[in-house]
């Protein structure tokens, strides 16, 4: 009796698991409109638990987007303060070289590294009242020199050359690693400027202007600024979309949304992370 259930539940299970991926399948060949979401920190971590979203796996999206001939239009559905410089400029040079049209659509938030992405598309639309904007660049991290001294704990570091544990956290930076840092830190800046500047069609003096020092906005004064397009939500974005093309009727499809169990183990993951590895950010 106990075999007979067994089998049977296994054989429910895969049923279950076939007709999921025959229906997503399905759905994929028969949507004209592709959403990928970019959805939290973003990074280039491709370890399954990550809490980022990876530029691999957004770079995958997009290429089975863009080899699918019934889909016309890709939407990047983006809720992200931003993440890696790297990764962040990986997808937009990923979204530059797509034939197809493009679309970033930001909800709640979509500033810094995740605003540079949006850049890169053919339109930008967002609510209103979303958060967007943040040009900037940082990096930060937890220092406890301080600590040690209070408890008379003492480090011993033994490293060559001179400089091979800057940003440790447990010392101070000399001047000349904090001014080594923050020239690092103002050429990725410049570099993010110019590239937006481009995308957006500005000069940089301009978006500077307009991004008024990293501060980050509501749409509807990104939208006064020139940072975005358009507001509205997904009524507006289908309206968008068969204003752009020939589309009478959108079908959308989404493409790379993590499951249940990566989405939890992220969430869980990004509640842990408290320590904050030496790299430069683009992040709100």
């Amino acid at each position: 009796m106990k075999k007979e259930i067994k089998l049977f539940l296994t054989v429910l299970i895969f049923s279950s698991l076939l007709s999921f991926l025959l229906a997503s399948y399905f759905s994929f060949q028969k949507g004209n409109t592709a959403i990928i979401p970019i959805e939290g920190e973003i990074g280039v971590s491709s370890n399954v638990f990550s809490s980022a979203i990876t530029s691999d796996s957004i770079i995958s999206s997009i290429k089975k987007a863009e080899t699918n001939p019934n889909i016309k239009v890709i939407v990047f559905r983006i809720n992200s303060g931003g993440g890696s410089a790297v990764a962040s400029q990986e997808i937009v040079s990923a979204i530059k070289e797509m034939n197809k049209t493009s679309i970033a659509w930001i909800r709640d938030v979509g500033a810094s590294g995740a605003y540079w992405i949006a850049s890169a598309t053919d339109y930008i639309i967002c609510n209103n009242l979303s958060i967007t904007g943040s040009v900037g660049v940082t990096m930060s991290y937890l220092e406890f020199s301080k600590l040690f001294d209070k408890y008379g704990v003492t480090l011993v570091e033994l490293a060559t050359p001179e400089h091979k544990e800057i940003a440790s956290p447990y010392k101070n930076l000399t001047e000349y690693e904090r001014i080594s840092l923050q020239k690092m830190i103002n050429q990725t800046y410049e570099f993010l400027v110019e590239d937006i500047a481009e995308n957006r069609n500005m000069s940089v003096e301009e978006l500077k202007t307009k991004s008024d020092g990293g501060m980050i906005f509501l749409g509807v004064d990104a939208k006064e600024r020139g940072l975005i397009d358009y507001l509205g939500g997904e009524k507006e974005l289908e309206e968008l979309i068969k204003e752009k093309t020939n589309l009478t009727e959108i079908r959308f499809v989404i493409i790379g949304k993590k499951s249940i169990i990566e989405s939890l183990a992220s969430q869980l993951l990004s509640k842990l992370n408290i320590f904050t590895k030496q790299s430069v950010f683009l992040r709100t």
